[in-house]
């Protein structure tokens, strides 16, 4: 039913909703057992009519606390066609990893504050939950919802729900590709690729 629910939604192309493409490349270099960090490149475009919407140059250092969980604090710099300077977001993640073997959890809570993306400056506290099952090297498909709660008046409540798949093409390069349905009027079409050094 999930499935059927996501394809339905896949093509409905009504005009009250609108599409985007996400895209990102993230570099990880693994400095010890315990810390790494990590550069990423990503665009966002629309497709009604297809336009380049969002830039944005993301840097983030993670540790591990243990095998399961992990502290991340972050800075991204964002760049809109219809802005000069660039916006600015800070953030700072706890993420919760079991290793249950081929099943897969991921829980992520993230609070971040950033200013001159939007015209105003937005705060959000994010919670995410991931579940998944790795079927094989190319087929690891997954569930996840989030929820964006807007901490001051100006940021807007979004909740997003998604389905996607990651390819593994060897322990260094993945590949994810996902869909997702943020509230009643958003559609996201994602491709994600990561590399670790």
């Amino acid at each position: 039913w999930i499935f059927s629910f996501f394809l339905i939604s896949v093509f409905s192309f009504s005009q009250d909703v609108n599409w985007e493409l996400w895209s990102k490349v993230e570099y990880r270099y693994k400095v010890n057992k315990k810390n790494s960090v990590s550069i990423e490149s990503g665009a966002r475009y629309d497709f009604n009519p297809i336009l380049f919407s969002k830039q944005f140059l993301d840097f983030s250092s993670l540790h591990k606390i243990n095998k399961n969980i992990s502290l991340e604090i972050g800075s991204r710099f964002t760049k809109s066609p219809a802005k000069k300077s660039f916006g600015q977001r800070l953030y700072f993640s706890i993420f919760y990893k079991p290793n249950f073997k081929k099943f897969k959890l991921s829980l992520r809570s993230r609070i971040f504050s950033e200013q001159n993306v939007a015209s105003y400056h937005r705060q959000y506290f994010r919670n995410k939950i991931s579940l998944g099952y790795k079927f094989a090297q190319f087929l690891n498909p997954y569930l996840e919802a989030e929820y964006l709660y807007g901490i001051n008046n100006l940021s807007e409540n979004k909740v997003r729900f998604g389905v996607g798949n990651q390819l593994e093409f060897s322990n260094l390069i993945d590949l994810k590709i996902f869909f997702r349905i943020q509230n009643k009027d958003q559609r996201i079409i994602g491709l994600y690729i990561s590399k670790k050094v």
